[in-house]
C-alpha cells in the first residue's frame, strides 16, 4: 500500500473528502488535490507532517506503512467506532479468540522446547520392531 493508498483509507475511515481534510488539517486544497493528481514525490515535508499529525500517525506511516503500537491502537479505534452494535460486539469475541489463541501458542511452544532439552533417547531397534508388529491386526 503507497502513500495515497493509505492517505485515501484514513480519510475514509472519517468521512473526509479532500476539501474537508484541508480544511481540518491546514494544507490547501489545491495540495492535497495536487498529491492525487501530481503524485506526491514532490511534498514537502511540511505537508506530509500537518497531515500526519491531523491523523495522529508518524511520518513513517503514511510514506512507508511501518506503524507503532500507537498507530495500530488508533486505527483500530478509529475502525470500532466506524462499527455498529453487532459490529462491535463481534469484534469483542474475535480479539477473545486472539488473546485465548496467543496464551495457547506459548504453552504449545513452552511444551515443544521442553520436550526438545530432554530429547527423550529414541526406542532401540528390536523394541521398535515389536511395537510396530503389535499395532498390526
Amino acid at each position: 500500500m503507497d502513500f495515497l493508498s493509505r492517505l485515501t483509507e484514513l480519510m475514509d475511515a472519517r468521512g473526509l473528502n479532500k476539501s474537508t481534510l484541508s480544511t481540518n488539517c491546514g494544507v490547501p486544497y489545491t495540495t492535497i488535490d495536487g498529491l492525487y493528481k501530481k503524485g506526491y514525490g514532490n511534498a514537502k515535508l511540511s505537508t506530509i507532517r500537518r497531515i500526519a499529525d491531523y491523523f495522529g500517525v508518524s511520518i513513517d506511516y503514511l510514506l512507508l506503512g511501518a506503524e507503532t503500537d500507537d498507530e495500530l491502537k488508533a486505527r483500530l479505534d478509529i475502525n470500532y467506532h466506524t462499527l455498529s452494535a453487532p459490529g462491535k460486539k463481534m469484534l469483542a469475541e474475535l480479539s477473545e479468540v486472539l488473546v485465548a489463541s496467543r496464551k495457547y501458542e506459548s504453552k504449545t511452544m513452552k511444551a515443544v522446547e521442553m520436550a526438545e532439552a530432554k530429547k527423550t533417547p529414541a526406542l532401540p531397534e528390536a523394541e521398535a520392531g515389536e511395537e510396530s508388529t503389535r499395532s498390526q491386526p
